[in-house]
């Protein structure tokens, strides 16, 4: 069709369980050589990153939930005055593709 393509946006979809910066490896076995077949290509590769981080139901085990740990450790997540569950500290709490997520609160970043 001659239609330009300037960039490949890779989504949500295409992440490990969803998590930011985790390729699913079935469906984007190697990102690197992707990336660099694109850029020989002057085609951009935009990364998915969404405002949420999975909470887990078991927010005491250390190796599945670094991330969501080391968020709640620097209080990073939007707090809830109506979410009073102890067991997320009070942050804001949504479903998201069957999981439950935290929001990150971006004024406290930086």
């Amino acid at each position: 069709m001659g239609l330009p393509l300037e960039a490949v946006y890779v989504d949500e979809k295409h992440m490990s369980n969803e998590i930011n910066f985790q390729f699913n490896k079935d469906l984007v076995p190697d990102p690197k050589a992707l990336k660099d077949q694109l850029r020989q290509n002057n085609v951009k590769l935009v990364a998915f990153v969404d405002s949420v981080i999975y909470a887990p139901e078991d927010v005491s085990s250390t190796s599945k939930n670094q991330i969501y740990l080391e968020g709640n450790q620097r209080k990073l997540y939007i707090k809830s005055s109506i979410n009073n569950s102890t067991k997320y500290g009070n942050n804001l709490v949504a479903s998201k593709s069957l999981k439950k997520c935290v929001y990150i609160d971006w004024f406290k970043l930086g």
